[in-house]
């Protein structure tokens, strides 16, 4: 009887760290997709696609990318 409540208890342990584990990267991946517009559109405010800050800062997160994906 004492041998199948530690193991139960142990399961739980593991279980619990794997939770934790999971739920911590869906957060950074829900996280990481909310910054991409933030940078583009600082403040909410509407911009012109052909602006040349615009231009700029979609070109630079574009290489910030593909260096994250490189490294």
């Amino acid at each position: 009887q004492e041998h199948i409540i530690k193991g139960a208890n142990a399961q739980l342990i593991v279980q619990d760290i794997f939770s934790i584990k999971l739920n911590s990267a869906l957060n950074i991946k829900e996280n990481e997709k909310a910054d991409d517009c933030t940078k583009l559109f600082p403040g909410g405010k509407g911009q012109h696609l052909t602006g040349e800050d615009f231009i700029q800062q979609k070109a630079l997160l574009t290489k910030e990318k593909e260096d994250k994906e490189a490294a």
